[in-house]
């Protein structure tokens, strides 16, 4: 798993590994963490936190899927992946303007 990481943050790694492999799981450890900043009963400082928390890893991930986009047989999961994650960027621009 070391060298994946490696390869998935140098960009020499399949679209597939970082995204099934590093991003999925991520995201599912995750959705907790996307409860507590979405929940508006819990204090905004405690939601930023939590927003921190989840921005860090993700922009992480994010880089790596960027850089391996190019690796995949097809070209069309190139530009799909890369919409999805604008798509992402977007909606997070969206969550974090609308904390309060």
């Amino acid at each position: 798993m070391k060298s994946t990481l490696k390869n998935a943050w140098n960009g020499q790694e399949r679209l597939w590994k970082v995204w099934w492999l590093i991003g999925v799981p991520l995201g599912l450890l995750f959705i907790p963490l996307l409860a507590l900043i979405l929940g508006p009963t819990f204090p905004v400082p405690l939601r930023l936190a939590a927003f921190v928390f989840y921005i860090v890893p993700f922009c992480a991930w994010i880089r790596c899927a960027w850089m391996c986009a190019p690796n995949v047989e097809n070209r069309i999961w190139t530009i799909v992946a890369r919409g999805v994650i604008v798509y992402r960027i977007g909606s997070l621009g969206y969550l974090l303007f609308n904390l309060s």
